[in-house]
């Protein structure tokens, strides 16, 4: 053999000197909680989404079932109104008369009228206003239901000042004189009165008729209005009107 071809013996190798020994590197694996979970964030989301849905359904249904279909409490209580409120519409074209003598103004109709031979004074020979307000010259306006009957009507006043009478006294006095008689008691700002009515019989030329008392007491002063006729019921909206201009 040749020196050619003859194998070579190579010195072993070392490692360097104060070398640290290489630690062996871990496998990779991947955990399952570091797995993407933007797809159960989107899951919770639409959860929540349709239960929130479905909660505005429920309540817009329970809203047009039950409370559209129930009568509004506010709708269903009537509105009160006072007779006197109501009428103060159908009293817009009265006319006011004013007794300066004796402290106290009244409106009525415009077909009737202050008699022309009135005389505003406190203290008349017989004690009666009479006359004061008739509808003898009333003509027109039964459209408005202010005609009474084809009788003609006509209301006086009597005042008595300082007088020793009451309210109750007097009320005796005048329902002794009437038929059926009905008592309203009613009050005039902050004065007591009374309206009277009933049936009077016929006494010679005067006929059977139905009449009216307003019965009041101011300032010590006895006020008694009264009329007569078939039908009161305007009568007794005059009387309504009645207010006294002094103060106590």
């Amino acid at each position: 053999m040749d020196q050619a071809s003859a194998p070579q013996n190579y010195p072993e190798m070392q490692p360097p000197a104060n070398t640290p020994p290489v630690s062996p590197v871990p496998p990779v694996t991947i955990s399952p909680s570091a797995a993407p979970t933007s797809s159960k964030k989107w899951l919770k989301i639409g959860a929540v989404t349709l239960i929130l849905l479905g909660i505005s359904l429920l309540g817009a249904y329970a809203y047009q079932n039950y409370y559209q279909d129930k009568p509004s409490t506010s709708s269903s209580v009537p509105t009160l109104v006072s007779s006197s409120s109501a009428k103060k519409d159908d009293k817009a074209d009265w006319i006011k008369v004013t007794s300066v003598a004796n402290n106290f103004s009244l409106k009525y109709p415009p077909t009737w009228q202050v008699d022309p031979s009135y005389k505003d004074i406190s203290d008349p020979k017989n004690g009666w206003h009479d006359p004061f307000l008739n509808n003898f010259n009333s003509v027109k306006g039964a459209e408005k239901g202010y005609e009474l009957t084809a009788q003609q009507a006509k209301l006086v006043y009597k005042v008595e000042k300082n007088s020793s009478t009451s309210l109750d006294q007097q009320v005796s006095v005048i329902r002794q004189e009437l038929s059926n008689p009905t008592q309203e008691n009613l009050t005039i700002g902050s004065d007591k009165a009374v309206l009277l009515t009933g049936d009077v019989p016929a006494a010679g030329p005067d006929p059977a008729s139905r009449k009216a008392y307003l019965l009041a007491v101011h300032g010590g002063t006895l006020y008694t209005f009264t009329a007569s006729n078939l039908n009161l019921t305007v009568i007794k909206d005059i009387l309504s009107t009645v207010t006294f201009t002094n103060p106590q």
